[in-house]
């Protein structure tokens, strides 16, 4: 097992790069859809209630019914708050936007247990998360805001509970753009974690305009020794001003790059 590598700092702030040297994990800062605009009808709404009841099945349901291949388009959120009382799966949905309308006019507020991910991309690529904010009701606990990680396709699990070689859908090339995660007076262990599930490749990731702050452990996990490329620019993390947090954790093997 080799040794993990530290990068501990209180506060890391990544200018944006540049022209021509951006582009390395995917379409970075696209335009915002505006709730009320055209073409809507290639899009799902989901409308926030304000906290007047949990808002999960809804964001949910119009991931779940994404198909890229028969034309579906972004998933749009509009302002207000968005009430998630149980992880939001995003599922081999290859191509996906889920976008809000500013990350100080669309929040999305975790209400649920203890041991979770807000929202957990699984064996997704090429997706596009971006114009919103990912925060904590108070007393609620929440492990990260966002997961990454390898899937295997569906029907392909062993025996022993393994994925059958070869059926792995791995996660790659996804941009976070323009997000704001925090909490008040709650727990918020991680901001965003990239795993190795299965053991396969999940990197060339790009973040833009990414502000995490009160983490208790790091804002970014990142692990094993194929989570390789992943670009950040324009990000500002700031943890909980404790002993012991962490702007980024990578295991050794790990290859980032801060523009500048």
């Amino acid at each position: 097992m080799g040794h993990r590598i530290r990068i501990v700092i209180a506060l890391i702030s990544c200018a944006n790069c540049s022209d021509g040297g951006c582009d390395r994990a995917g379409a970075s800062h696209a335009a915002l859809i505006p709730f009320n605009g055209n073409d809507l009808d290639l899009n799902s709404i989901v409308t926030c209630t304000n906290n007047a009841q949990a808002d999960t099945a809804a964001l949910q349901q119009a991931i779940d019914a994404f198909d890229r291949e028969n034309g579906s388009g972004a998933i749009v959120i509009s302002a207000g708050t968005c009430k998630i009382d149980q992880s939001i799966i995003i599922a081999q949905k290859r191509g996906i936007r889920i976008q809000g309308q500013g990350r100080f006019q669309t929040r999305l507020v975790w209400a649920g247990n203890a041991g979770s991910a807000m929202l957990s991309f699984q064996g997704t690529s090429e997706a596009y998360l971006g114009h919103l904010a990912l925060t904590v009701e108070n007393g609620k606990t929440l492990d990260a805001a966002i997961d990454m990680r390898s899937d295997c396709v569906a029907d392909a699990i062993d025996n022993d509970g393994y994925c059958v070689e070869g059926r792995t859908t791995t996660s790659s090339r996804n941009t976070l753009d323009n997000i704001y995660i925090a909490n008040f007076g709650s727990t918020l262990t991680y901001g965003v974690r990239i795993l190795l599930g299965n053991g396969q490749a999940n990197g060339r990731h790009h973040f833009e305009q990414i502000n995490a702050a009160g983490y208790t452990k790091s804002a970014f996990l990142i692990e094993g020794m194929n989570s390789k490329g992943s670009t950040f620019l324009g990000c500002n993390f700031n943890g909980a001003r404790n002993a012991g947090q962490e702007a980024l954790f990578g295991e050794s093997g790990v290859s980032t790059v801060c523009q500048s």
